[in-house]
C-alpha cells in the first residue's frame, strides 16, 4: 500500500504495545516494549528478540528485564507521588519521557502552559539525557502545537506520540483540550495513521518522532505477519513513498 506523498521527511521509532496482551513489533529494528509491572514479559526476552528498550508509564520498574535493554523512565504527571520520586529516579538514564496524554482529562490533564512550566522545572535538570516531549495521542495535535510554541526555549530532543484507533468515541474526547481527532475509527486505516504522523512531523522541526503507544479498544491488533494493518504496514522496514519515510531514528541515545 502506498502512502500519501508529502513534503515531510520524518524519522520514527515504534514500540510494541500492551493491549490485552503484549504484541511484538516484528519488523521494526529499533523496537521497544510498553508494559505494566506484574505482566510477564519473558516472551520478549528470548534469544533473537529485537526489543532493546522499554517503559511502563512510570519512573521505576519492578519487572526484571535483560541487562542490555534500556529502561526509559517517564514523569507521568504532576501528582505529588510522581514528583517526589522523580529527582532520584531520572538521573543516569539515556532517555526520559514526560507527561502522559496531557490533553486528556483522565490522563495527566495539563494545559500546554502548565506542561511547559513543569517541563522546564522537572525535565531540564536532566538535560544530559535525551528528553522526550509530552506524549499526546491523536486527539492532541492542537495541544502539541501550542506546547511547542510556549516551550520554544525548551530542550526537547524527540517528539513522543500515541495512536489510539478509538478516539472518535465521544466519551473519550470530552476534554476541552482534546481536538483534531486523526482517525475515522477504522482499526486498519493506515492512511489515517500516516496522516497523523505526518502532521506531527510538520510540528517536530526536524526532531525524531517516537511512537510510544498504539492501542485498539477491544482487541490487540492482528498478528504479524498478516493482512494489512496499522501495525503491520506502518512498521515495515523501508516502507517508503514519496518523501514520507517510515524508518527509525539514528540520533536517539541508546534507543537502538
Amino acid at each position: 500500500m502506498s502512502l500519501p506523498a508529502t513534503n515531510t521527511r520524518c524519522l520514527i521509532a515504534l514500540l510494541a504495545m500492551l493491549a490485552f496482551g503484549l504484541l511484538p513489533i516484528a519488523t521494526a529494528q529499533k523496537r521497544g516494549l510498553v508494559y505494566n509491572d506484574g505482566i510477564n514479559i519473558n516472551g520478549f526476552t528470548a534469544p533473537g528478540s529485537k526489543i532493546t528498550w522499554l517503559y511502563n508509564w512510570d519512573s521505576a520498574t519492578t519487572t526484571p528485564y535483560p541487562q542490555h535493554w534500556n529502561y526509559v523512565p517517564m514523569l507521568w504527571g504532576l501528582q505529588q507521588d510522581h514528583l517526589t520520586v522523580w529527582p532520584g529516579r531520572a538521573p543516569g538514564h539515556a532517555n526520559l519521557l514526560s507527561f502522559n496524554e496531557p490533553e486528556r482529562l483522565e490522563q495527566s490533564n495539563l494545559t500546554p502552559e502548565q506542561a511547559a512550566d513543569a517541563y522546564r522545572t522537572y525535565m531540564h535538570p536532566f538535560g544530559d539525557s535525551y528528553l522526550g516531549s509530552p506524549a499526546v495521542s491523536n486527539d492532541g495535535y492542537g495541544w502539541l502545537e501550542r506546547f511547542l510554541q510556549v516551550c520554544g526555549d525548551c530542550i526537547i530532543d524527540f517528539i513522543a506520540v500515541h495512536w489510539c484507533t478509538y478516539l472518535s468515541s465521544p466519551r473519550l474526547v470530552d476534554s476541552p483540550q482534546a481536538d483534531d481527532i486523526h482517525t475515522d475509527d477504522t482499526a486498519d486505516n493506515v492512511g489515517d495513521f500516516t496522516r497523523w504522523i505526518d502532521d506531527v512531523c510538520r510540528l517536530s522541526n526536524g526532531r525524531p518522532v517516537v511512537i510510544t503507544e498504539v492501542r485498539h479498544p477491544t482487541a490487540p491488533p492482528p498478528p504479524l505477519p498478516g493482512p494489512p494493518s496499522i501495525i503491520g504496514e506502518a512498521t515495515a522496514d523501508g516502507w517508503d513513498a514519496g518523501s514520507f519515510k517510515v524508518t527509525v531514528p539514528r540520533t536517539l541515545k541508546s534507543i537502538s
